[in-house]
């Protein structure tokens, strides 16, 4: 898990600029702009998270939880609310 990370996303100023990425890239760039690197996957795992989320879809699975950089954290801070709704 990465400490960084799970510390940037407990800002709500943060998460919600997070969740405005419509490309794995741009999850990647903007985790990058708070001066942490991730991966491609953790990328495009965070960014099928925005997605499902904002299609109302259910939480992942503790599997797919561990693999998104954050894992846990990503999850208590980014609930279904206003964020993800269009």
């Amino acid at each position: 898990m990465n400490e960084k990370l799970d510390e940037i996303l407990k800002d709500e100023a943060v998460v919600n600029e997070l969740c405005q990425q419509k490309t794995a890239e741009d999850v990647q760039k903007f985790i990058a702009s708070k001066g942490i690197e991730i991966s491609t996957e953790d990328s495009e795992a965070i960014l099928k998270e925005i997605i499902a989320r904002n299609n109302g879809e259910e939480d992942l699975n503790d599997e797919q939880l561990e693999k998104v950089a954050g894992g846990a954290i990503f999850m208590k801070v980014i609930k279904p609310s206003n964020h993800f709704r269009r």
